[in-house]
């Protein structure tokens, strides 16, 4: 599946399934993507339970197929921490976390981020009440203080549905704000379900207000749109670049 993700400088891609995929394949993909102005692939480092960089194989391949993308000018951001149940194991996010790092470490200039979508509303029964969001920020403090031990590495980005300005306290927002250097706001819903905002005046009247009220917090703000909510993909780009 891709996601488009819309922000000022920059227009980037998710991609799932990069441990099927073969040189050749994804020489196609960057050759696609160059043409149509996407510097940046977010690349899930999972497939189900399986976590890549576990693997030797599949980390050299990795690192031999984001050579590939950087020696013709698009970035890697790996995706992890797929699941919401990582708000309960800091301990665990953070040594996955760790081995990306170590990752960039070997291969230098092979990634500069990392993306993690732990969507702790999507599972409330997990957590107790009202504690989603606070096992949240502890979480993403441990990933910050990971990274502080390797200054520069790597940046730490979140996926974050668009109304979670006004769904955390304080305190936690202000968590989040110091342990995150980037936010992507996801501006879409199900896959079947009502858009959320394939209109640039639906965006404007509904999401917008959401993405004022974070700007200026710190973290640096992208959107995220879904090409399932256009009618096509030149109507997608056409909306990512309204934004």
């Amino acid at each position: 599946m891709l996601i488009s993700t819309a922000a000022a400088a920059e227009r980037s891609v998710y991609f799932y399934g990069v441990h099927e995929v073969t040189e050749a394949h994804w020489l196609e993909h960057l050759t696609l993507w160059r043409s149509e102005g996407i510097g940046r692939v977010i690349v899930s480092l999972e497939a189900g339970p399986m976590f890549l960089l576990e693997d030797r194989h599949e980390t050299q391949k990795l690192a031999d197929l984001f050579s590939l993308a950087c020696a013709r000018g698009i970035r890697i951001e790996g995706l992890i921490l797929q699941d919401p149940s990582w708000a309960l194991r800091p301990n665990d996010a953070r040594l996955r976390l760790r081995a990306v790092s170590e990752f960039a470490l070997r291969h230098p200039g092979t990634i500069d981020a990392v993306q993690i979508d732990v969507e702790v509303y999507a599972e409330p029964e997990i957590f107790g009440q009202g504690e989603g969001w606070s096992r949240f920020a502890l979480m993403v403090a441990a990933l910050r203080a990971e990274l502080t031990s390797r200054p520069g590495v790597l940046q730490l980005e979140a996926a974050m549905p668009w109304w979670f300005g006004y769904r955390v306290s304080e305190n936690e927002s202000r968590t989040i704000s110091n342990s995150l250097d980037g936010v992507v706001l996801m501006v879409y819903g199900d896959r079947g379900g009502k858009p959320v905002a394939a209109e640039i005046e639906s965006f404007q009247r509904k999401v917008l207000p959401a993405v004022l009220g974070l700007a200026g917090r710190g973290p640096a703000i992208k959107v995220g749109v879904a090409s399932y909510e256009h009618a096509s993909a030149s109507a997608t780009a056409q909306f990512s670049r309204q934004l």
